[in-house]
């Protein structure tokens, strides 16, 4: 959807597209996310190499065609429709790490790290939490959803946290 509105925009009303390329917004998607290594590092990508540029070619767009109705109409539908488009990204993103986070979660559980339905997030906090001189950990909160996964930390039952990370480490040096 997103790369036929840019057509649009460049096809019907002349108006160069993102990066003067053919493809725009929509083309840099297809070169960028593949780089992204994780949703962390989409984090860190996302309002610099995302937001930015598109903000300051919406500023020069708004100068040079901001009186022109077609603009202000593809405007109005692409500010719509793009926040579902940013919601894919981070989702692809987040799928393509999903393998290693399952592998990291095998070799915990490997390691002696008892099943339960603990979030691997949950998982490491409670073996840090658990470990001999740590009395806390600081976590990124930038949204709530890391709040209460962090909160639920708390209730993951106790282990033998230096035990099982003593096997992981050696299973990730056999892994290697």
């Amino acid at each position: 959807m997103l790369r036929e509105l840019e057509q649009q925009l460049r096809e019907q009303f002349d108006i160069p597209l993102l990066y003067s390329t053919p493809g725009g917004i929509a083309e840099y998607f297809e070169f960028m996310v593949p780089q992204i290594t994780s949703a962390a590092h989409w984090e860190q990508a996302f309002y610099p190499h995302v937001i930015q540029p598109i903000e300051k070619w919406a500023v020069e767009c708004q100068q040079l065609y901001g009186d022109r109705e077609e603009w202000l109409q593809w405007w109005q539908r692409f500010t719509a429709m793009f926040p579902p488009v940013l919601e894919t990204m981070a989702r692809r993103v987040a799928g393509s790490q999903q393998s290693a986070s399952d592998e990291v979660r095998a070799q915990l559980k490997r390691a002696g790290y008892p099943a339960n339905a603990a979030t691997l997030s949950q998982m490491a906090l409670s073996l840090i939490t658990q470990l001999d001189g740590v009395s806390s950990v600081l976590v990124g909160m930038r949204r709530p959803e890391y709040v209460e996964d962090s909160f639920a930390a708390t209730e993951v039952s106790g282990v033998d946290a230096r035990s099982i990370l003593t096997r992981f480490r050696e299973l990730q040096s056999g892994a290697s």
